[in-house]
């Protein structure tokens, strides 16, 4: 998406909040409470550059840490 035009941001709102509205499901895509809590926690800012999505520090997912590589 980033090599169409997008930039980092749009293509991160695009896969999130921007996915989950189009799915219809308001318990997704935002960080805020009642939300299910399943997070990318990264090592870099992916909004700089898109491909910091590959520097995964750690997963949460309904809550609880899945993947930690601290």
């Amino acid at each position: 998406m980033v090599a169409a035009g997008l930039t980092p941001a749009q293509v991160l709102a695009a896969g999130t909040s921007g996915a989950a509205r189009q799915c219809v499901r308001p318990d997704l895509g935002t960080v805020a409470p009642g939300k299910r809590a399943d997070l990318l926690v990264l090592d870099t800012d992916p909004t700089a550059d898109i491909g910091s999505l590959r520097d995964l520090r750690m997963v949460i997912q309904n809550g609880g840490i899945t993947v930690d590589k601290r």
